[in-house]
């Protein structure tokens, strides 16, 4: 799934003068209004050194650390910790901890025009050419234009003529690229988005050109062309999800956003409209689609080897039956979907009763990239059309790695057995759960003995889990859980029924806590002494691999 057919470099590094980076004014202070997602900690401090990290990135580094295309996740990992609170020092650690893997920068053959943007694509020596187009194109038209006519027009999406002379066809599947390498161009790209830093929706956007087309299977022309279906007005969605913004260019500021009161209405009573997670326990059962039915279970190129024999049925039988209803109602009710599949296929997935959880490396890619997608909703906020497209294309695509990985079980009944305040004892290190009060302090009633511990139950764990995360080298583990950390916040309220899937009632909010713990178990709690562990690679929904 990463571009692992990218090409040596063919290109030199540039003049002793000659700066290979974009313009540092396209690396403002990180702004986040919306501060719910900014934990407390963050500082002028942090901020600057924050920034100063990014850009001495984009002066210093390709996208790609190596030449099977392995991506650059140093600055994922800087705002990942930098949103919840890490110190200047911290943030330096997280950069060194990468720097000494990344390929310098070199400069491209060519530089990409307006005439000959989709003469290179997938080709990794015009990172560079294609960092300084994205970076005019941002800032001559603001991105949101960009977004939607690089990423989510059919025209990005239509064979059309290239070449200097036109004199050969191409179709760009700009919207496959974006979501395509594991969709690292989107998470990327994101981060540019949340923080409203042009420069890193720039480098996203530049990733995207360079990333090899993957599943077109899932985005034919008709993607492109559809109706919007009307919402029933008695479904009512929750807390506003959406952002809203000042303006809709990324260099403005954020306004704060009114939010209003949590509903238990349930997405799936909208009338005409089959939900995410109706759609999803169709697939779970689905024998066609079964382990072994898609691709094998040696197979290199498990997704690949999907698309090409499945690719049609599942966006014909499945994906095709998801929309994207009108007005903001619509938006978030869809988003609700794709963010509680994408959970659900992670944390789910890894899941047998009485094993040791697997945290699926290309499945935890689901999580960590859905989180984006309500902040390039609202910057796309004037236009419907983006908005369903990079929505229906994330869920199409979750989907897909989902049933390339054996299509593992979703066992909700034995998953939500265990009470929430069971799991954490079981999962969460004693010695963080065993400490001695005073005897005043409140809770001395619920303390047990268990062994040479006084254990102190706790009702949240996420406090425990982001600060261990914090210092876990491991940077997918702090952007996993933060973004189960926002899910948590969003819809841990959600009580057992509120999905109406039939089998899957046990289903509510503790999901997000669950499964976050989860991850810490099989990662490691290395702050507190732990070993570091490793993430699953196999296909998870294979038997063999859980005996």
């Amino acid at each position: 799934m990463t571009s692992s057919d990218a090409q040596t470099p063919i290109a030199s590094p540039a003049g002793k003068d000659e700066p290979l980076g974009i313009s540092g004014d396209l690396y403002p202070l990180p702004v986040h209004k919306d501060q719910r997602l900014i934990w407390p900690g963050v500082n002028r401090e942090s901020q600057e050194a924050v920034t100063r990290l990014v850009k001495e990135n984009n002066a210093n580094f390709h996208c790609f650390f190596n030449e099977r295309g392995f991506h650059n996740h140093l600055t994922h990992h800087l705002y990942a910790i930098y949103a919840l609170g890490a110190a200047p020092n911290l943030l330096q650690d997280a950069y060194d901890l990468h720097a000494g893997d990344q390929r310098p920068a070199f400069k491209s053959p060519e530089e990409i025009t307006e005439k000959n943007w989709k003469d290179h694509l997938g080709d990794e020596n015009f990172y560079n050419a294609y960092l300084h187009f994205f970076a005019d194109q941002v800032k001559t038209h603001g991105h949101s234009a960009v977004l939607s006519q690089y990423v989510t027009s059919k025209l990005a999406n239509t064979p059309s003529s290239a070449g200097s002379q036109g004199d050969k066809e191409v179709n760009p599947w700009m919207l496959d690229r974006f979501v395509g390498g594991l969709l690292h161009p989107l998470i990327h790209a994101g981060h540019g988005a949340e923080f409203n830093v042009d420069g890193m929706l720039v480098e996203g956007l530049a990733l995207m050109a360079v990333t090899k087309s993957s599943s077109k299977e899932l985005y034919p022309l008709e993607f492109f062309e559809f109706d919007t279906p009307k919402l029933d007005t008695v479904a009512a969605t929750s807390s506003s999800f959406v952002p809203r913004l000042a303006s809709l260019t990324l260099g403005s500021g954020l306004s704060s956003s009114a939010t209003a009161s949590p509903s238990e209405s349930s997405p799936s009573a909208t009338q005409n409209h089959v939900s995410a997670l109706n759609i999803l326990k169709e697939i779970s059962s689905d024998p066609s689609l079964a382990a072994g039915q898609a691709c094998d279970k040696d197979s290199d190129s498990k997704f690949n080897d999907t698309l090409r024999k499945k690719g049609v049925y599942i966006r014909e039988k499945y994906t095709s039956r998801f929309t994207v209803g009108q007005g903001e109602e619509g938006i978030e009710k869809a988003l609700e979907e794709v963010i509680w599949t994408a959970v659900m296929v992670y944390g789910l997935g890894g899941y047998r009763q009485g094993k040791d959880f697997r945290s699926h490396f290309l499945l935890l890619h689901c999580v960590t990239s859905v989180f984006f997608l309500p902040f390039f909703v609202d910057h796309l906020k004037h236009d419907h059309h983006a908005q369903s497209v990079l929505i229906r294309a994330h869920f199409s695509i979750t989907l897909a790695l989902y049933i390339s990985q054996g299509r593992p079980q979703l066992p909700v009944e034995s998953f939500f057995k265990p009470s929430l305040p069971e799991e954490i004892h079981q999962l969460v290190p004693k010695y963080l759960l065993s400490v001695s009060p005073n005897e005043k302090a409140l809770g001395q009633k619920l303390r047990v003995a268990e062994g040479d511990h006084r254990i102190t139950p706790i009702g949240n764990p996420f406090p425990a889990v982001i600060l261990s995360s914090l210092h876990h080298p491991q940077e997918h583990l702090i952007k996993v859980n933060r973004a189960l950390a926002d899910f948590d916040e969003r819809y841990g309220t959600r009580s057992k029924g509120y999905w109406k899937v039939e089998g899957w009632e046990e289903l509510d909010g503790t999901v997000f806590r669950r499964v976050a713990l989860r991850t810490m178990k099989a990662l490691g709690w290395m702050r507190e002494g732990e070993a570091a562990g490793n993430f699953e690679f196999d296909g998870l929904g294979w038997g063999e691999l859980w005996k």
